[in-house]
């Protein structure tokens, strides 16, 4: 699946994409912000792509005018409760500290609402990564609580982002998929099984 607004599209990460994953993840201006911090080796890359669930995990490959420079994600998406949990790190040096993270956050968050009728979504930052608390903050994410240590968890609800500075001032361009993926993205968000009567 390619998601594209603008110069920037979030693409699903396939297993060809995996060590570009690796080596960023493991990067240390990368993983000193990581739940997880221990060198990734190619086994282990792998494990974990194949335990991705493809109902509830989704990853993709930012790219910025087809360069690839991070990944962003929506993972343990619950579909009765409408609700997932968003990150996202940029492994390319050049594409950090530009508007690259904040283009690509509010399109996947678009797509979120929007296409995958989420309610909320959260949010794990590291009290270390200003900018990252920053950022969320501006696309409407609130604090909720501190979790273990040095982590925090932030909350946005549709409503907040589609209220926050960033929406009003970058969100309302268009999002561009093919019909077939609109399609996919709509059955995904209406299947029966995930619907609450």
């Amino acid at each position: 699946m390619i998601i594209t607004s603008g110069n920037i599209s979030l693409r699903s990460i396939r297993k060809n994409d995996l060590e570009l994953v690796r080596k960023w993840r493991n990067d240390k201006n990368v993983n000193r912000f990581m739940d997880y911090r221990k060198l990734i080796d190619p086994d282990s890359q792998l494990i974990w792509f194949n335990n991705l669930d493809p109902g509830k995990d989704f990853y993709f490959l930012i790219c910025d005018k087809e360069k690839p420079v991070g990944v962003l994600n929506l993972k343990n998406i619950n579909w009765v409760e409408r609700t997932a949990e968003a990150g996202i790190f940029i492994g390319d040096a050049s594409s950090q500290n530009t508007t690259i993270p904040v283009k690509a956050t509010v399109l996947l968050m678009k797509t979120a609402f929007a296409w995958l009728r989420l309610k909320q979504l959260y949010a794990k930052v590291s009290i270390e990564n200003t900018v990252a608390i920053k950022m969320n903050e501006a696309l409407g994410y609130s604090y909720i609580k501190e979790l273990t240590r040095p982590f925090q968890q932030f909350l946005c609800t549709d409503d907040a982002f589609y209220g926050s500075p960033v929406y009003k001032t970058i969100g309302q361009a268009s999002i561009q998929l093919s019909a077939s993926e609109k399609w996919m993205l709509g059955t995904v968000s209406r299947h029966p099984d995930f619907l609450v009567e």
